[in-house]
C-alpha cells in the first residue's frame, strides 16, 4: 500500500499546496492580525494570489493535455 499518492500532474501538486497555504495564512490571520485589521487584507491578497497560481496550474494542465 503507497502512503503517498502518484503526483504525476504539477498543477495537483499546486493546487494541493495553495489549499494548504490557504488555510495556514487564514489560521495565522485569525490568531495574530485579527485584532489590528490587516489580516483579512493580507488574506484576501493571498488568496488573489493562490487563485492566479491555480489559474495557471489549470492552463498548463490544459496544454499539457494537448501535446
Amino acid at each position: 500500500m503507497n502512503l503517498f499518492p502518484d503526483f504525476s500532474d504539477w498543477a495537483e501538486i499546486a493546487n494541493l499546496l495553495a489549499a494548504v497555504v490557504t488555510i495556514a495564512f487564514h489560521l495565522f490571520s485569525k490568531m495574530m492580525l485579527h485584532r489590528r485589521g490587516i489580516g483579512e487584507q493580507i488574506i484576501s491578497n493571498i488568496q488573489k494570489l493562490i487563485e492566479a497560481v491555480k489559474k495557471e496550474a489549470d492552463s498548463a494542465r490544459k496544454i499539457s493535455r494537448e501535446i
